[in-house]
């Protein structure tokens, strides 16, 4: 099985060495590419096949427009928008869904990331 290829968007420093050796050894994922512009990812997708974008995105309406046109032009897309504050994440993707979970694990966090379309909500 092909690993579920990951990029990091906009997020802060410590939690991209956290999500890296997390999720170094996790068999059938991979963080294939960084970029700290958003405007920079349609090319990173484009450039490495990722399925899923990890970001750190603050809430707005600004925010919420660069997402639908990043799942419009990406449909296999799969956002994972972790919360500035680290309390909860939004995934999203183009059907148009979102979930918002509380209190995530890491250990949630690589169920979502190693589940194939369509997305199995870990159980809790």
């Amino acid at each position: 099985m092909e690993p579920q290829r990951i990029i990091l968007a906009n997020v802060p420093r410590f939690l991209v060495e956290t999500l890296q050796r997390a999720l170094a050894n996790v068999s059938g994922l991979q963080i294939v590419g960084q970029v700290a512009d958003w405007a920079m990812l349609p090319a990173v997708i484009q450039q490495t096949g990722a399925q899923w974008v990890i970001a750190s995105l603050p809430s707005g309406c600004e925010t919420s427009q660069a997402v639908e046109t990043l799942l419009t032009a990406y449909p296999a897309i799969r956002l994972l928008n972790v919360a500035t504050d680290g309390g909860h994440i939004t995934l999203q993707w183009v059907e148009p869904r979102a979930q918002t979970i509380d209190d995530f694990s890491m250990r949630e966090l690589v169920a979502l990331l190693t589940s194939q379309p369509p997305i199995a909500m870990p159980a809790r």
